[in-house]
């Protein structure tokens, strides 16, 4: 029975076994040097987080309920002490998220300033440059001025005219271009991040996998103690059946005894004394002289 109880007490809780893998987890991904980037860039990874979070306080919860029923008093000591460790590992986890998100609320108020202020751009009021001047030109000076000016046009209007379609050409597909990019980046960090998440479901998967054969394995070992524990408790029974009997038998002929010694008197116990030293004469007889003769 004792090889039974020490079976027990090696038999691994679940609940302990995946509080453990999730907090070294949470560990690594809020501990890491480039965890400020990935949890800042994705809302969707710190909700995540959070899930984990709150998956690993139910599971605390229940292994401290179920330390308090633990009868064995060094155990119950040690399991507490554990699961104070990772009570304090949990709180210290969670602060971190927490700075975490608000440092996504600041970046996020700070961005929405920017483009309040890019929204709103504020203009110098324009000025006249001929404003504040007095010039009476004489009429053969403005012929002259308009027909220079008339020529430079002509010639500078094919130039002219090409530079506000390249520009044009230019503002038009220059937008597209910034998508584009802003388009691919997107692709690439959500690949990224889904390429992640399918290695860590690959390692949850693997890790669940194995916990399934070990427990299977436990499972199995602890069947085969019981089944050699059952063959060891039938020989003790069958031994305490002989036991009985014998015991039984005892009684019978202790009963046998009584009933010649008592109520016989003086004559009754000579008739007794003599039957004994008849069966010891026998026995001398027997061993002794029986080898001896021949027949």
């Amino acid at each position: 029975m004792a090889k039974i109880a020490s079976l027990n007490s090696q038999v691994t809780d679940p609940s302990e076994i995946n509080l453990t893998r999730i907090l070294s987890h949470l560990e690594n991904v809020l501990l890491s040097p480039d965890s400020d980037s990935k949890l800042l860039a994705s809302s969707f990874e710190r909700n995540r987080v959070g899930a984990n979070f709150e998956y690993a306080r139910s599971l605390l919860l229940r292994l401290e309920h179920d330390s308090a029923n633990i009868k064995i008093a060094s155990r119950k000591h040690a399991v507490q002490a554990d699961l104070q460790s990772k009570r304090e590992l949990i709180k210290r986890l969670q602060i971190r998220l927490q700075e975490l998100n608000q440092l996504e609320e600041d970046s996020d108020s700070e961005s929405d300033d920017e483009e309040e202020d890019e929204s709103n751009p504020s203009y110098a009021p324009a000025k006249n440059a001929s404003s504040g001047l007095d010039r009476e030109p004489n009429d053969a000076q403005e012929a002259a001025a308009n027909l220079s000016s008339t020529l430079r046009n002509r010639g500078k209007g094919g130039t002219t005219a090409a530079k506000e379609g390249a520009s044009a050409a230019t503002a038009s597909s220059s937008p597209r271009y910034g998508n584009t990019d802003t388009s691919n980046s997107n692709l690439q960090d959500r690949e990224a991040l889904l390429s992640a998440h399918r290695g860590e479901q690959e390692s949850i998967t693997s890790s669940l996998v194995t916990l399934a054969q070990q427990l299977r394995l436990s499972a199995q070992n602890f069947s085969m103690s019981l089944e050699s524990e059952k063959e060891v408790v039938d020989r003790a029974g069958e031994g305490l059946d002989r036991n009985i009997g014998g015991m039984d038998m005892a009684g019978k002929t202790m009963g046998t005894l009584r009933r010649l010694t008592e109520g016989k008197g003086f004559f009754g116990r000579m008739w007794l004394y003599g039957y004994i030293a008849g069966l010891w004469l026998l026995a001398l007889f027997v061993v002794f002289v029986m080898p001896k003769l021949r027949f």
